[in-house]
């Protein structure tokens, strides 16, 4: 009779009087075999074990020692990302379903004392339960951007395209190994319709817009540029691009009195880094209306300001 543990094997020999012998794995997880006789064959599992006769109240023993250890569990996975859709040409908002399968293999690594190495109980199979974490280039989206694979190696989310080319990488944990899986989504080709280009004004006072006559008053010109590229899709819709928004610096700038004939003005003609441009108004007798006119990328905005004299 044998078991995995600890295997028997009785010797009982046909003439009554002749004493029973009794051989046993009687520690370790190694296995006797009968080949004849007293003879046993003995099968090294990955304990020491100690192999022992017994006879009539005497016993003998014998250690079996593997002279190789326990290093390391080597684990490698292979994991591929599958979409449910083109990958080329893909318009933006388009939706699909990636999924991802994570295989592995793993082997037991044990090292000799001169140095020698020997792989043992190598596994294979699905990768159940491995943790995933997602990312995506450009303005694309997956969802959800983790989770674990099924009891068949297998993940499933959603892919969203934005505007631009884009990669979907997915980062893989398993079993101690680690892995990854790309997927490039090209997007179409888009026709550039225009540039468009719009300019947002503020003049203002400082230090207000009343003064006795004759006396001067600072004003303050902020420009603001707001850009963006208009491109056709193929399905003849447009699609708006490469918004921009900030300071208008060098914008074209031209103070004048347009209402009040005995007032004048003085400032600058175009915009800082910053974006703004000053002049200073010097009051006449009578209310005067100060225009500015911001000139950017061919575009032309106007405001006005009243300045007020005091008696």
């Amino acid at each position: 009779m044998s078991n995995y543990g600890n295997t028997q094997i009785y010797n009982q020999s046909t003439n009554p009087s002749q004493d029973q012998i009794l051989v046993e794995v009687s520690s370790g997880d190694g296995s006797l075999s009968s080949l004849s006789g007293n003879s046993y064959q003995f099968t090294m599992g990955l304990q020491t074990s100690i192999v022992t006769a017994t006879c009539n109240g005497a016993s003998a023993s014998v250690t079996f020692s593997d002279p190789y250890h326990f290093v390391r569990t080597e684990t490698t996975l292979t994991s591929v990302l599958t979409p449910s859709g083109s990958t080329c040409g893909v318009a933006q908002g388009t939706m699909q379903s990636i999924t991802l399968n994570v295989t592995y293999s793993s082997v037991q690594v044990y090292e000799h004392g001169n140095g020698n190495v020997q792989h043992r109980n190598p596994t294979a199979g699905a990768a159940a339960g491995a943790g995933l974490t997602y990312t995506v280039t450009a303005d694309g989206a997956v969802t959800p951007m983790s989770g674990t694979t099924d009891q068949n190696g297998n993940f499933t989310n959603t892919f969203t395209m934005g505007f631009e080319d884009r990669e979907v990488r997915v980062d893989v944990l398993f079993g101690g190994g680690s892995g990854f899986a790309t997927l490039g989504f090209t997007a179409e080709v888009l026709e550039l319709v225009r540039e468009d280009t719009f300019l947002s004004v503020a003049l203002s006072a400082p230090n207000g817009n009343q003064a006795p006559a004759g006396e001067s008053r600072g004003a303050l010109l902020y420009v603001t540029v707001d850009t963006q590229k208009v491109y056709r899709n193929s399905q003849g819709m447009e699609v708006i691009k490469d918004q921009t928004s900030g300071p208008a610096m060098g914008a074209g700038v031209t103070f004048s009195i347009i209402n009040g004939g005995d007032a004048s003005v003085s400032g600058a003609s175009s915009t800082d880094s910053s974006g703004n441009a000053t002049a200073t108004v010097t009051l006449g007798t009578v209310s005067s209306t100060l225009e500015a006119r911001a000139t950017f990328n061919n575009v032309e905005v106007t405001t006005t300001l009243d300045f007020v004299p005091t008696e």
